[in-house]
């Protein structure tokens, strides 16, 4: 009985830590997507099927929401387009969340990476692709840690550095 414990628990602890990795990575690159964009030509930064959020910050419809859960709910991609899509659009979907930035409003980046992932429908889609590591890391490998500029603060260089 111990034994199948002691095993359930390290298996559990592995996908744990994998979730943790990927959660990570998604909030680095969520950081630093504009960047790559910009560094990247606009066939090898762009996917076919990417969604485009509807309505965006700025925009008339967006400044008529009373609420944050009517923002949430606006930004949710239709269960059909979230099912089709490839997840180098996928990643690029929610790279591009409007409501990104909820997640420095947590005690932790974690734990708005976690609540973020608990409301966003894109979010939890991308933790579940198998492939989604790999999407990332063709991301990363576009990065160059010498585009830090000096006048850049510590949030925006940390996750440039942590690369």
């Amino acid at each position: 009985m111990d034994h199948m414990y002691i095993k359930m628990h390290i298996k559990n602890s592995k996908w744990s830590y994998f979730k943790c990795i990927l959660s990570l990575s998604l909030l680095m690159l969520m950081m630093l997507f504009p960047l790559i964009v910009q560094a990247t030509s606009p066939q090898a930064a762009s996917a076919n099927d990417a969604y485009d959020y509807p309505i965006k910050p700025g925009t008339e419809e967006w400044k008529a929401f009373k609420t944050h859960d009517d923002m949430l709910k606006a930004c949710q991609i239709p269960e059909s387009t979230l099912k089709s899509m490839s997840t180098k659009g996928l990643v690029e979907t929610v790279l591009e969340y409007p409501l990104f930035g909820d997640i420095m409003a947590y005690d932790s980046r974690q734990q708005g990476f976690e609540a973020v992932a608990s409301r966003f429908n894109g979010l939890s889609e991308l933790l579940n692709r198998k492939d989604a590591g790999t999407e990332l890391l063709a991301i990363y490998s576009k990065m160059n840690p010498q585009d830090i500029e000096e006048n850049w603060g510590i949030y925006k260089r940390a996750p440039i550095l942590l690369v």
